[in-house]
């Protein structure tokens, strides 16, 4: 094999490898992809080389003459591939260049038919075809040297720089190589090489976007060369070892080789990998794009219930969860209550009472909870404590509370949903049954920003029901004092002429009447009292009290009422409670509300434990108040309703009176919580923070 064979080999492998690179990019820009087919037009006119390489030159040979053919016909291709190129690395000349590939397509066409005809070998064909293909990249790289000799830019002078010179040095070669023989130059494979060299260097401008200078160049040059020599140096040393001495084909075949597997190496790893991510993940990536549109469909929901509905319709879609749902915090904050499920059924509530540790668990760790890892830390962890109030629970009764809770909600992993002021204001429970393993670190980053979302949905929820609330109290504010205008008015007449008849021209049983009228008279102003108390603006003078104080007066404007009843009040005060900032004549409003309602729920009598405490674990510390009674207690369905104006299950009940104590309760920054069960009583509890936002310590 002559040298001339041997380097148009190695060129036209070394431009189909880096074709190949760009291809296996993926992602391409145009510039790219006609550098790409420039250097397959390459590949085809280095492998005619090849061939004439093989027959020495001599076109009368078979293998000759199809080698000349396709050298005539392949090289045609270039002026136009070449051309299409430059005009991208060039778009300030794009036009120019244009113009010039305008005039290139009828010669190609022209020069085409010769190259089929019998005048294929007649040298003057031959000398105007080299020519025209020669002066077509002359001008190319004549075009370069005009934008950089224009050009302001440095940078871009930098980068033009090699491009022109590096051009112009694989021209003169080649010009060199077709005059050899008249010419005698013995050097007709340099052309060649500087040519693989020259797309090699533009590879690295393209695949960089910048300049290149020598040193880099150079150096990736040399590593290159090394690499491959070191490989085909090591399969020769394998070759000499089973005792094959010639060196020369076999060191070149797999120097080629070597050197054609350097430069296709990163891009094929890149294919590869992808390739390989997109078959094997693509439940994951699939499961990605549902969650982030989940989490954009959020954005413009603002109703708990189509948020709810909406969560469950897309996690049951994503083909990735079985058993899911979704927990919000009651009213009441008493504990969260199950809004939205599918697969089986979890619990309906998730209590402080009986769900203390996991729920503290998902409150201060802010993280997924997963099901797994708390298994894992059970079975190897035997030594650390956890201190809970009423007594000390070993770790490993901690861990199997946490897991007792999950299971008992079908979740794997409890993603919680935490406000802005970092409070847990509802979770969101996961569970695949088809797979033994955990959701992975990315699914689970995934997921959380979805329970981040349904936290933002959440508070501006309750944010709107407040200004809504707040619009309604204007409204019914305006209305109300038009109406208790209205109606006393009316009341007031009605009373004053009952009052004006005279009792002794009266019998028993108008006198009776008269009496009714009165006392439904003070009853509907009554009714118009509390309905103006609850429209109207509230205001409330906070000063320094002792609660325990305000409490015993309280029960003591009420006992003589209580004691008629049958009821025996056991009061418990904490004497370590220190005084407050608050409303004194509020709180006794609350408080009576509070004492009444125990007082009519046990119409048989019975006993209304009162207490207080201090609570200074909680954040901030607090003062808990609660009232205990051993009544009837409240179904249910008119639990979840208490606090809701107007509602009342009772004939002569406005509805609004635990309106107004929760409303009072909350001007005080403090919260109040009912539990109740039927036939065994009812608890209020009542918790009031020591310091108020935004008072001074």
């Amino acid at each position: 094999m002559t040298l001339l064979a041997q380097t148009s080999i190695l060129s036209a492998l070394i431009s189909f490898s880096i074709a190949i690179s760009i291809f296996l990019e993926g992602r391409r820009s145009p510039l790219q992809s006609h550098f790409s087919y420039f250097n397959f037009n390459i590949t085809a006119v280095m492998v005619s080389l090849f061939l004439l390489g093989l027959v020495e030159g001599m076109p009368d040979t078979t293998l000759g003459s199809i080698g000349l053919r396709m050298l005539l016909i392949t090289s045609l291709g270039l002026p136009v591939t070449g051309l299409r190129f430059f005009s991208l690395f060039l778009p300030d000349l794009e036009k120019a260049i244009t113009r010039t590939l305008n005039v290139c397509y009828p010669l190609t066409v022209a020069f085409a038919g010769f190259a089929v005809t019998p005048l294929y070998k007649n040298p003057i064909p031959l000398a105007l075809h080299s020519s025209y293909i020669l002066l077509t990249f002359t001008l190319c790289f004549l075009f370069i040297l005009l934008r950089f000799r224009t050009s302001d830019n440095q940078t871009e002078r930098n980068r033009l720089r090699p491009v022109f010179y590096g051009g112009f040095i694989t021209i003169v070669l080649f010009t060199l190589d077709l005059l050899s023989y008249s010419i005698n130059w013995p050097y007709v494979f340099l052309g060649n090489l500087c040519l693989a060299m020259y797309n090699y260097y533009l590879l690295q401008v393209l695949t960089t976007s910048r300049a290149i200078d020598t040193t880099d160049f150079l150096g990736k040059g040399i590593i290159l060369g090394v690499l491959s020599f070191l490989i085909a140096g090591i399969y020769w040393l394998l070759t000499f070892w089973v005792g094959t001495k010639e060196l020369g084909p076999f060191f070149f075949s797999v120097l080629v080789a070597s050197i054609v597997i350097l430069i296709l190496y990163e891009p094929l790893k890149i294919m590869v990998e992808t390739q390989a991510a997109e078959y094997f993940f693509r439940r994951k990536r699939a499961l990605r794009i549902q969650l982030e549109q989940l989490r954009r469909n959020l954005i413009n929901v603002i109703d708990l219930e189509r948020m709810g509905r909406l969560l469950m319709d897309t996690l049951r879609d994503s083909k990735r969860v079985t058993h899911a749902s979704f927990y919000l915090l009651r009213e009441d904050s008493g504990g969260f209550a199950r809004i939205n499920f599918f697969g089986e059924a979890p619990v309906a509530n998730v209590d402080f009472a009986s769900d203390a540790s996991f729920l503290q668990h998902l409150q201060d760790n802010l993280n997924p909870v997963v099901k797994q890892d708390l298994e894992f830390q059970f079975t190897t962890s035997s030594i650390f404590s956890w201190r809970q109030e009423g007594g000390d629970i070993r770790e490993e009764e901690r861990l199997l509370e946490l897991i007792r809770s999950m299971i008992q909600m079908k979740s794997e992993v409890c993603l919680p949903c935490i406000s802005s002021e970092q409070k847990l204001l509802g979770f969101i429970n996961l569970q695949d049954d088809r797979i033994d393993a955990s959701y992975s670190q990315e699914e689970l980053s995934f997921m959380m920003m979805v329970a981040a979302q349904v936290a933002i949905t959440i508070e501006n929820s309750r944010l709107f029901e407040k200004i809504k609330e707040r619009e309604r109290l204007a409204a019914l504010g305006e209305m109300a004092a038009g109406l208790a205008h209205e109606i006393r008015n009316p009341l007031g007449a009605i009373k004053g002429a009952a009052q004006l008849l005279n009792p002794e021209h009266l019998n028993d049983i108008e006198e009776e009447m008269i009496d009714i009228i009165l006392e439904e008279v003070d009853r509907l102003n009554g009714v118009v009292s509390q309905f103006l108390d609850y429209a109207r603006p509230l205001r409330v003078g906070f000063e320094v009290i002792d609660l325990n104080h305000v409490l015993k007066r309280t029960i003591q404007l009420v006992e003589k009422e209580v004691a008629l009843q049958h009821i025996e009040v056991d009061l418990s005060l904490d004497e370590t409670v220190k005084p407050l900032a608050a409303d004194a004549e509020k709180l006794k409003q609350v408080f009576f509300n509070l004492i009444r309602n125990g007082v009519e729920s046990m119409p048989k009598g019975g006993t209304l434990h009162i207490s207080t405490k201090l609570v200074e674990d909680l954040d901030p510390p607090s003062v808990q108040i609660i009232f205990e009674d051993e009544g009837i207690g409240i179904p249910p369905d008119v639990l979840k309703n208490i606090f809701i104006p107007f509602y009342t299950t009772k004939s002569k009940g406005t509805g609004l009176g635990l309106s107004i104590c929760q409303r009072l309760i909350e001007h005080h920054h403090g919260s109040i919580q009912i539990q109740s069960r039927l036939d065994e009583g009812t608890r209020f509890t009542i918790r009031i923070p020591l310091k108020r936002e935004g008072s001074a310590s």
